[in-house]
């Protein structure tokens, strides 16, 4: 996902921002928050997590890491991250290296608070551009939401 995608009124996710691209997103989209995805393994050319937080915070954006791989992806991170969301300003720009996992954690956490069905959150992340092409990320999500909606989770 090389583009920002507008998931709800309070989060847009993309891929990796540059100190440029924080800074338009909080002069010319309003956004309050950043949350980051990335693991410290992701890093090439891109600002360290330690950087983008200094970046953000110069910017006057608040700023959450959360580092997630592929590999140890968990209910318990998606938890950990729905319940900082909640307390972060709003707008939110939540990213990793490409988008993919920064759209599929704010989809679950949307999915959660809306009580949609996975059905219904593939479909409704698919209108607004973002389609979960990975096999073992759409089971993940899947799972994820069929839990807690079992459950009744209201993080």
């Amino acid at each position: 996902m090389s583009t920002f995608k507008q998931l709800s009124d309070d989060f847009l996710v993309g891929g990796q921002p540059s100190r440029g691209t924080l800074a338009r997103l909080r002069e010319k989209i309003g956004m309050q928050s950043v949350v980051n995805l990335r693991t410290s393994q992701e890093i090439e050319d891109a600002l360290s997590p330690v950087q983008e937080g200094e970046a953000c915070s110069e910017l006057g954006l608040d700023y959450f890491h959360l580092p997630v791989s592929m590999d140890e992806m968990s209910h318990e991170l998606v938890h950990t991250f729905r319940e900082n969301v909640k307390n972060l300003p709003k707008p939110i720009y939540v990213h990793c290296a490409s988008g993919m996992r920064a759209g599929a954690f704010v989809m679950m956490h949307l999915a959660v608070e809306n009580d949609w069905s996975a059905r219904e959150c593939f479909t409704k992340a698919e209108e607004q551009g973002f389609e979960c092409d990975k096999p073992e990320m759409k089971a993940f999500l899947k799972a994820f939401i069929e839990e807690n909606q079992r459950a009744g989770s209201a993080v």
